[in-house]
């Protein structure tokens, strides 16, 4: 497992990656917070991040991010967890196309 820490305007924010990081996050947070970014997918972990070049894309809005609900972490299998996400943000998975194009 490993510990980033991504600075965002005037705060920094540990990111966990890796095996056994879901097990960490309690030691990370703060009793005051009122969420946490978990990331399930373990091709995340040998992803071959550049140093700092998660940090930049967190900054540039490259990742979507939802408020964490331990309904959808802990008690929802690995495969239904993206579309549970998406759905709490009012975004249906199955209308998500993987191909741009021109209208």
């Amino acid at each position: 497992m490993r510990a980033l820490s991504v600075d965002l305007a005037e705060r920094a924010y540990p990111v966990l990656v890796g095996p056994g990081a879901r097990h960490e996050v309690a030691r990370f947070l703060p009793p005051s917070a009122k969420s946490a970014v978990v990331v399930t997918q373990e091709a995340v972990w040998d992803a071959g991040w550049a140093a700092g070049q998660l940090e930049h894309e967190i900054k540039q809005n490259a990742w979507l991010t939802v408020e964490a609900r331990d309904d959808i972490i802990f008690e929802l299998p690995p495969d239904e967890r993206l579309g549970a996400a998406l759905s709490s943000l009012g975004i249906d998975f199955a209308r998500l196309q993987d191909v741009a194009g021109h209208a």
